[in-house]
């Protein structure tokens, strides 16, 4: 959904337009260039128009070459703009980049250009797309759920403990539904609290225990070394809503005042709805145990094709630095949750890789799930059931 890119380029920049579908299709998206996507036979002119219509993003690749010259090429940069007055002022749809030092035409010059030659241009690039896809796909899950009943608010739970450092601050946003009538989304709107609560409660103590230990510990020298704001920062997103089935991630941010870092993750939650209980990942298989080599495997190479494009080399010898601990056991499956199409596992800083490398996420589509697993019955008709009814 939401994910088709129309790649406009001059001829002679080609070799720069094949790069960038290349990649884009590596990172799930659907991108469309004449020369890759044309077909012998087809009306070239009707096909790019066509391909132009439906694209969701456009990026215009701009040279000296493609800048200067007349023709077919800024056919569809005009067109592109014409497009462009149909969406909102604040969407992201057309982004320009920059080959050389051309000059940017004067109709593209209130859109902000990413420069080739920088060597983030492609991550900008994804994180462009997926900023304005996410709000995109928010809106449209927002209007399903308002039709079929699970309709939500936002709810914020903000402030701060004592006027003067080290003080306590805290900003918690989380969903609750509207419907509580439904006595699964009332059981869920209950779950949801208790999860703001307790990592609340649970800031407050190390705070407070902390101000105790500065009482009692202020003359030792080196005491306090750390000391700043304590924080505790959470969100709570819906990411699958079906008529059975509700999937959500809970992510938490803490810093305890006194510590050298402050330390985060994330949760996945699955539940089957009416009457509502944990949806466990076993449930899916017929045989889960031997099912786990497959899955370790997956993503194991998802995620060392991610690493390499981050780092731009071979980082093999040391991106694992924990990889001994994982292994394929049920305990290395446990964080997950479901999005329209796919499958995302969590692994939070330190549970695979060190510290400076951050969590990780790999995604596993459900065309992949069940060409991995094509004789899991249980699987594929999970994956039937709540596309059908979503």
């Amino acid at each position: 959904m939401y994910n088709k890119v129309f790649i406009s380029y001059a001829a002679e920049d080609f070799q720069y337009a094949d790069k960038l579908h290349k990649f884009l299709s590596e990172n799930g998206f659907e991108p469309w260039m004449d020369k890759k996507d044309l077909l012998p036979g087809q009306n070239w002119d009707l096909m790019i128009q066509e391909a132009l219509q439906k694209a969701d993003f456009i990026l215009l690749l701009l040279s000296s070459t493609s800048v200067g010259k007349r023709g077919y090429v800024q056919k569809e940069f005009n067109q592109a703009v014409i497009y462009c007055e149909e969406k909102l002022d604040s969407d992201i749809y057309i982004i320009p980049i920059k080959i050389d030092a051309c000059q940017i035409p004067f109709k593209l010059n209130k859109f902000q250009w990413v420069e080739y030659s920088s060597t983030d241009y492609q991550n900008k690039i994804l994180q462009a797309i997926n900023f304005q896809r996410s709000i995109v796909i928010k809106e449209e899950e927002s209007r399903k759920h308002k039709i079929a009943g699970f309709e939500s608010d936002e709810k914020n739970v903000k402030g701060e403990y004592v006027d003067k450092s080290p003080k306590q601050t805290y900003d918690i946003r989380y969903p609750q539904f509207k419907n509580i009538e439904a006595e699964s989304l009332k059981e869920l709107n209950l779950l949801i609290q208790n999860d703001v609560l307790k990592y609340l409660i649970r800031s407050r103590d190390n705070y407070f225990n902390h101000l105790k230990g500065v009482e009692i510990n202020k003359e030792e020298e080196g005491w306090g070394m750390f000391e700043a704001d304590s924080t505790c920062y959470g969100t709570i997103n819906l990411h699958f809503i079906s008529k059975n089935f509700i999937s959500y991630t809970s992510f938490w941010s803490l810093y305890e005042t006194g510590c050298a870092h402050g330390n985060y993750w994330s949760k996945g939650n699955n539940y089957l709805i009416n009457p509502l209980r944990n949806l466990e990942l076993e449930e899916l298989f017929e045989n889960f145990e031997s099912s786990l080599g497959v899955l370790r495997d997956c993503i194991h190479d998802k995620l060392m094709v991610k690493a390499k494009t981050e780092y731009e080399e071979d980082v093999s010898e040391y991106f694992y630095v924990y990889d001994h601990g994982f292994e394929a056991e049920k305990k290395n499956f446990r964080n997950y949750y479901f999005k329209n199409d796919s499958i995302v596992f969590i692994y939070n800083p330190y549970e695979l890789t060190a510290w400076s490398m951050g969590d990780h996420h790999p995604e596993i589509s459900f065309t992949e799930l069940i060409n991995l697993f094509p004789n899991e019955k249980k699987l594929h008709q999970f994956i039937d059931t709540i596309q059908t009814k979503n």
